[in-house]
């Protein structure tokens, strides 16, 4: 859990990649919580997972992946935090987190006659987030960094109501995700994305 202190060190700390980057892996800077810049997060992940079996042996880990965006300087710009969670089972979790930002999404649009059905703006707002998230799940995967590490989860914060306006992306986005083989979770069991990445990116 994200501790008052936590979040202070991430707004210090962390840094945000060049707009508009579409291949996030390519501008990514991974931290810890501390600020620590992690140079080759899948040998990190590789590592850290070394270090915690050879110490607790019968230990079961999960990796959760999870994106969340907010809206920053009045609307111009779109912020994004994707975290990865290295998730040691009824032990709690270990984040590493990055952050980018784009300038290409327009402003949410508010509902009027003239404009009915989804909010194309915050269609494409969202699916950056799943975008991000694929991303980061797609380099740990051709990286090994799966293998023999426990499940792989990705944590969309998306509703599975109809009367929210995140689940307008939600049946693409879930269809989008099991076809890369990926198990998909969405509010309210997406811990990733709306609670660390939505900590990480508010901080």
């Amino acid at each position: 859990m994200l501790t008052k202190k936590d979040e202070i060190a991430i707004a210090k700390n962390a840094k945000t990649a060049t707009l508009n980057v579409k291949y996030i892996m390519e501008e990514a800077r991974f931290r810890k919580i501390d600020g620590t810049t992690i140079d080759d997060v899948a040998q990190y992940i590789k590592n850290y997972f070394t270090s915690k079996r050879e110490a607790n042996e019968g230990d079961e880990f999960e990796i959760f992946i999870g994106t969340d965006s907010q809206r920053v300087r009045r609307g111009r710009l779109v912020l994004y935090a994707t975290v990865i969670c290295l998730y040691t089972v009824g032990k709690g979790a270990h984040i590493i987190y990055t952050r980018t930002k784009r300038d290409d999404i327009g402003p949410t649009q508010k509902k009027t006659k003239k404009l009915k059905g989804s909010d194309p703006h915050l269609y494409q707002k969202l699916w950056w987030e799943v975008d991000y998230t694929i991303q980061v799940a797609n380099y740990l995967k051709k990286n090994d960094v799966f293998i023999g590490q426990g499940i792989a989860q990705v944590h969309l914060d998306l509703s599975t109501n109809p009367e929210n306006k995140s689940n307008s992306v939600y049946k693409s986005a879930v269809g989008y995700v099991e076809s890369w083989g990926y198990n998909a979770r969405c509010k309210p069991n997406a811990v990733a994305a709306s609670y660390a990445a939505d900590m990480c990116v508010r901080s």
